[in-house]
């Protein structure tokens, strides 16, 4: 009984209210990001130090994305423009660019998974973190970070299934 009680106040002290799931929804909305109505936020527990490398990572992730539709853009209106030579250049600037974001956000989830490691093995304990919402569409599953406050968004994952 002691038991089910102290979990029924843990979930209580540690989970989310309606008033964050309304910040979350607000959050969303005002980046214009159509990802679905939030009805249930998710704890994080993780380690600081890991957590930010991760947020990094995602962060990295997403300026791939914009960068990478941004470039195909001014590459497709270079070749219509029968500007090849230049569009080459650009081409291979941009695929470099690209490679070196990408094995950045992989060294970043690396340090992020090895201080996990570590620490699990020094026996410490995750500390609650924030929040985090999944929105799944047809291609790709969305995960957006929280703060503890649930007053900012602190980077959104792209899934791609």
């Amino acid at each position: 009984m002691k038991t089910l009680l102290m979990l029924c106040l843990i979930a209580l002290i540690t989970g989310c209210s309606d008033n964050d799931i309304q910040k979350a929804n607000s959050l969303l909305k005002s980046r214009s990001l159509n990802l679905g109505e939030v009805e249930r936020l998710d704890s994080i527990y993780d380690y600081q130090e890991s957590f930010d490398c991760i947020i990094k990572a995602n962060a990295i992730k997403s300026d791939v994305d914009s960068l990478l539709k941004e470039r195909i853009s001014v590459l497709s209106e270079m070749k219509q423009k029968q500007m090849q030579h230049e569009m080459e250049r650009r081409a291979i600037q941009t695929k470099n660019t690209l490679e070196n974001m990408i094995k950045t956000a992989y060294e970043y989830e690396t340090q992020a998974n090895s201080i996990k490691f570590r620490k699990s093995l020094d026996g410490e304990r995750p500390i609650f973190l924030g929040y985090c919402y999944k929105s799944k569409n047809d291609s790709c599953t969305y995960v957006v970070y929280f703060n503890k406050e649930v007053s900012q968004i602190l980077a959104i994952e792209k899934i791609v299934e």
